[in-house]
């Protein structure tokens, strides 16, 4: 039984730190949106193309983890 509340704890904790992640860097894009749509279209282009390889990382990031599991 004390086995089974380990691993409820460890799943909080890892839903948690997740869920803080997500929620950060989705805010960080946002305001890097907003500063994009005063941009340049060729600015507007390296912004995509650094939202894409966050996204990807973010991905990744949620993969391993999961594997982890």
């Amino acid at each position: 039984m004390a086995t089974q509340s380990l691993d409820l704890e460890f799943e909080f904790e890892f839903e948690f730190e997740f869920e803080f992640e997500f929620e950060f860097e989705f805010e960080f894009e946002f305001k890097e949106a907003s500063a994009a749509f005063k941009t340049t279209s060729s600015e507007r282009r390296k912004t995509a193309c650094f939202f894409t390889r966050v996204e990807a990382r973010t991905e990744s990031t949620a993969q391993r983890r999961s594997l982890r599991l």
